[in-house]
């Protein structure tokens, strides 16, 4: 019995998962992931260390398919706070599922989150960052803000970006130190990656957002913005940032949405807009993307009148499609154009 037990246990994921999908039934099914649950809650008292990330693993699986696995939180905050990167990993991705922000137990992983940031490698200081980007509670916002600092100056472009996101999350629960991510803006802007850009963009967007009245800081970079815009929609795309058809749809769109948000009307914008809207194809998701984001900023910075008939017939060729997502996305910029201004 105990050897039967301790096979059950040490079964890998993948054979636990091929188990519960070709379950003949749903009974057979429940029975299964039931049975495997409560040898886990038993096995889990005593675990034995090289088992844990299998357990958390499971765990995790099991969280996403709607099983109550709390139970496991404790291991999963165990795991991250391991040396080996491997189980880190698993015990990071498990704690974003697992746990939620409400969590009293989020307050005991301040520490770890915290020591992970001082570490030399970047790989872990990277499972830290984008735990705080996507789960930061108001207390681990307020204990890592200076961390955060630091790393924005990392030379790993990876560090950099997600320390950017991390960053947005900080301005959100804690809107008071804004002012303090105003020159990591400005040094990230200047970021050779587009990875790092979108995420100072992101972050620009966050703090204007918290502090409206800094926004007359960033006005300076609009021509930037709209020169950058337009190389990546007229040039060809390299290999590295082509996504289908396009040049980096990403920072294409988080480009308009920023300059929409700065307001500062311009002809060289307009033509940009212009061409995005007359020449971007339509009949792929990315394009359709682009052109909703483009009347969207046409609407708001548009400085000639004929641009917002344009972009308003553009939309019109949407309505062609027969899905009915396409027709919602359509209908939907169509109305802001229509209600643009009179919002009740």
């Amino acid at each position: 019995i105990v050897t039967h037990f301790l096979n059950l246990m040490t079964q890998e994921l993948n054979d636990f998962i091929s188990s519960v999908r070709l379950a003949d039934t749903i009974e057979h099914e429940k029975f299964l992931i039931h049975s495997e649950q409560a040898n886990m809650r038993s096995y889990v008292r005593e675990c034995d260390p090289t088992m844990r990330p299998r357990i958390v693993a499971k765990l995790l699986f099991l969280c996403i398919y709607g099983e109550n696995v709390s139970y496991g939180q404790m291991e999963a905050i165990t795991l991250m706070s391991q040396e080996r990167l491997s189980y880190k990993r698993i015990g990071y991705v498990a704690a974003g599922v697992i746990l939620d922000e409400q969590s009293e137990l989020t307050v005991l992983i301040t520490h770890t989150i915290t020591k992970d940031l001082e570490s030399k490698d970047p790989h872990v200081q990277c499972l830290a960052l984008s735990f705080i980007a996507n789960m930061g509670s108001v207390e681990l916002c307020q204990a890592v803000t200076s961390h955060i600092i630091r790393l924005s100056e990392s030379p790993s472009s990876l560090v950099m970006k997600r320390s950017a996101m991390a960053a947005c999350r900080i301005v959100q629960r804690v809107p008071d130190v804004a002012d303090t991510f105003k020159p990591i803006v400005n040094k990230l802007l200047k970021n050779g990656s587009h990875g790092v850009v979108i995420a100072a963009i992101n972050l620009m967007d966050n703090i204007i957002q918290a502090k409206p009245s800094m926004k007359s800081a960033w006005l300076r970079y609009v021509p930037a913005f709209t020169k950058i815009l337009r190389q990546l929609n007229q040039s060809k795309a390299s290999r590295e940032f082509q996504f289908t058809v396009f040049n980096d749809p990403f920072l294409q769109f988080r480009l308009m949405k920023i300059l929409g948000i700065l307001n500062r009307p311009s002809d060289e914008l307009d033509d940009v807009l212009e061409s995005i809207t007359t020449g971007v194809d339509i009949r792929r998701n990315s394009g359709r993307s682009l052109l909703f984001q483009a009347v969207d900023t046409i609407v708001l910075t548009a400085k000639k009148p004929s641009l917002r008939g344009l972009a308003f017939s553009q939309i019109g060729r949407l309505f062609q499609f027969k899905e009915a997502n396409v027709l919602y996305s359509a209908l939907s910029v169509y109305s802001r154009i229509l209600y643009s201004g009179r919002e009740i």
